[in-house]
């Protein structure tokens, strides 16, 4: 799920976000589906996410539950 984060003054990265109307962050939230515990969370740029960002961060997100859990 991506989440906006408000910004105010001239942060890094911010961007305006049209569908929000407002700058901000958009960081993308990652939470287990059973139980609902937060997996990761990442500080995106407020800009729109494109698929190819997600599935970048999705790789990463997954490499390291294979690594720490082999047999699932």
């Amino acid at each position: 799920d991506h989440s906006e984060d408000a910004c105010y003054g001239q942060q890094p990265l911010a961007f305006y976000n049209h569908h929000y109307g407002s700058t901000c962050y958009l960081p993308l939230m990652i939470f287990d589906g059973q139980s609902g515990g937060l997996i990761a969370a990442v500080l995106r740029p407020g800009r729109r996410p494109f698929g190819e960002e997600n599935a970048m961060i999705m790789r990463r997100v997954l490499k390291r539950i294979r690594h720490h859990f082999p047999d699932t």
